[in-house]
């Protein structure tokens, strides 16, 4: 038997497919194995453009952080996980479908990081069902597994496991790529077709009731702007806030329909803008979980302002003929030339921020912040609280008639413009501290000189020639100096000087943004925006303004000629030399009156003249020897 035909036909057909295998083995190991570069550089162009691709379409910045600081964490994340991914492919099997795990992978982790709190649910959801997936595909090839036999030797098993094994682990990420991809194409889709990525819990409405009542139901909401824990808020808690505001507002300024709040992703330097053809208001998701209360509150009022502008505006157009130029309208017909001639903060932020659009839109927005972060709380219990001076000409703080909330002490400060009805109070000992609303001490009495407290905080001194400044909860937020001012320009910057004589002018925060000055001149007024000071014993012109929550200093031009510069408004700059005479500049610092006059002053006319970006001003010049001469110029606005 064993000699048959047959048997020794099988035997060489094993022999000749034993030979074949051994050679195409053979032939498998003479394949060249690609170097890390020829496998990567096919890559490359994924590995770009998809975070690229996710920059300009899903890109949010994280909680807390500015827009630089996550812009590093997202290069850092989507660098890190490429190379390392792309490194273990080219190790291990080379498969080209890694590309995709590689390529969305430092794109997906940073997404969870800035969505996952505020749509958790459907990430989950999108998540749990690829899992779910992968848990049938790793159980279909778990029952392969067992249907094997259990020699361990026979060598076709050992294969079968093998390659048992490299399925499941290729499916399970072929899978968590697809599900990466998936859950990105989600929320794109979602931002295209205008779903909103935040679900609000209050609804767009125009309430009928008075505002006092309005104000009294939804002081709950209200009261959120003032939390402790204000910065760990979620988006979906941050916009019901924000809407909660603007339907308030509404009612106050009267605006004939409700106006939805949404998010969108505008340009890095915009909170937020107000869509007067759909008669809507869109934050910038990557500025909502960054603002401050105050800051976020300013930017809503100050949007709503805007649609009660375009309400201003179409009154104006829709009253019978003639009546259009009653002073009722003047406001309109400014507002509306503005609209048509808009100045964009990109290209000109002096312009974008003198038009009376936007400073209008501003102060509104500042003081409407101020009273329902402060005053629609005092408003209750000012006139209950007061401070009662006893026989020994003792200061106690009480509440009503009964109850004493603080005191006896040698002072008590009292008045109703109190910041958040912080107070100062004074020991026998000569030293100052402060109370918080309540009549409770927030910080000991340890000042020898304690200034009022701000929405910026206070400046105070422990002792002679040092002072320095406290935040609204009596923390240190600056280094010593040996003199300084109270804050100033809408409660941003005070002005400073630090041992070496020279000042400076230091953010509210303690950062100091200009330093090494002889003399700034006082911000008064933050409608303005240029400054003068004296560098170098020069003359220098000094920008102001804000990105966010951060203020900016430039120092845009220094003068060697000029000693002092005057300002009448951010248009033109009149510079004085030692000898007291005057030229004028724009607002650039260019020349635009040599200095050559005693004195000099400017008109500017009525907008009507106002053409192709520029202002007409009229100059009066008097001559060192009297004489008075007229010069028409145009300044760049």
């Amino acid at each position: 038997m064993s000699n048959s035909p047959q048997m020794e036909y099988n035997a060489k057909g094993d022999s000749e497919k034993s030979k074949a295998g051994q050679h195409k083995r053979k032939r498998h190991r003479t394949v060249k194995r690609k170097s890390f570069w020829e496998y990567t550089k096919p890559q490359l162009f994924w590995l770009v453009c998809i975070p690229v691709f996710y920059y300009f379409t899903l890109f949010r910045c994280l909680g807390n952080f500015s827009y630089r600081v996550s812009i590093i964490v997202f290069l850092a994340i989507v660098v890190s996980t490429s190379v390392i991914g792309t490194y273990f492919s080219w190790k291990h099997d080379q498969n080209d479908l890694d590309v995709i795990r590689n390529s969305f992978l430092g794109s997906f982790l940073y997404f969870l990081l800035t969505y996952f709190s505020s749509k958790t649910g459907v990430i989950l959801l999108i998540i749990f069902i690829f899992v779910l997936i992968a848990a049938v595909n790793g159980y279909r090839i778990y029952r392969k597994w067992k249907l094997l036999g259990n020699d361990p030797e026979r060598a076709d098993e050992i294969k079968i496991r093998q390659k048992l094994r490299k399925a499941f682990f290729r499916d399970t990420g072929f899978l968590i790529s697809i599900a990466m991809v998936v859950v990105l194409f989600v929320f794109l889709f979602m931002k295209v077709v205008n779903i909103s990525v935040f679900r609000i819990a209050v609804k767009p409405e125009k309430y009928e009731e008075e505002f006092d009542t309005l104000v009294s139901n939804n002081m709950d909401t209200i009261e959120l702007l003032r939390a402790d824990d204000w910065y760990q808020f979620t988006p979906e808690k941050r916009l019901m806030v924000a809407q909660t505001i603007v339907n308030l507002e509404v009612a106050y300024l009267g605006l004939p329909s409700a106006i939805p709040v949404g998010t969108a992703s505008l340009e890095e330097n915009t909170l937020a803008h107000h869509v007067s053809e759909k008669n809507i208001i869109e934050i910038n998701i990557n500025k909502l979980d960054s603002m401050t209360a105050f800051r976020f509150c300013k930017t809503i009022c100050h949007e709503v302002y805007h649609s009660y502008q375009d309400c201003q505006i179409r009154a104006r157009n829709q009253v019978e003929e003639g009546l259009s130029g009653l002073a009722m309208f003047r406001d309109a017909e400014i507002y509306e030339f503005e609209q048509y001639n808009y100045i964009d903060g990109d290209d000109d932020m002096i312009g974008y921020e003198n038009q009376r659009l936007e400073k209008d839109a501003d102060d509104w927005g500042e003081k409407r912040a101020y009273y329902y972060l402060y005053y629609v709380y005092t408003d209750e219990v000012k006139s209950n609280d007061t401070v009662v001076i006893d026989e020994e000409n003792k200061a106690s703080l009480y509440r009503g008639d009964d109850l004493c909330l603080a005191g006896p002490y040698s002072f008590i400060e009292q008045g109703d413009d109190l910041y958040d009805r912080i107070r100062r109070y004074k020991t026998e000992d000569g030293l100052f501290g402060y109370l918080d609303r309540d009549g409770r001490v927030l910080v000991e009495a340890k000042y020898i000189y304690a200034g009022p407290m701000t929405q910026s905080g206070a400046k105070v001194s422990e002792k002679k020639g040092q002072v320095y400044y406290i935040n609204t909860k009596g923390e240190r937020v600056s280094e010593d100096f040996v003199d300084g001012t109270l804050f100033e320009w809408g409660g941003n910057f005070a002005r400073v000087k630090t041992s070496d004589g020279k000042w400076n002018l230091m953010f509210i925060d303690g950062r100091l943004i200009l330093t090494g000055a002889d003399a700034i001149d006082p911000l008064p007024d933050r409608d303005r925006r240029l400054y003068g000071a004296v560098i170098g014993g020069h003359a220098a012109l000094i920008f102001l303004t804000t990105d966010g929550d951060n203020m900016i200093c430039e120092v845009k031009k220094e003068f060697e000629q000029y000693v002092r510069l005057e300002f009448q408004d951010d248009e033109a700059v009149i510079g004085r030399t030692v000898d007291g005479l005057c030229g004028a500049m724009d607002s650039d610092g260019n020349e635009l009156i040599p200095a050559e006059y005693s004195e000099i002053s400017y008109e500017s006319f009525r907008y009507g003249s106002w053409d192709s970006g520029k202002k007409v001003y009229l100059f009066t010049l008097t001559k060192p020897d009297g004489t008075v001469a007229y010069v028409e110029k145009e300044v760049k606005r």
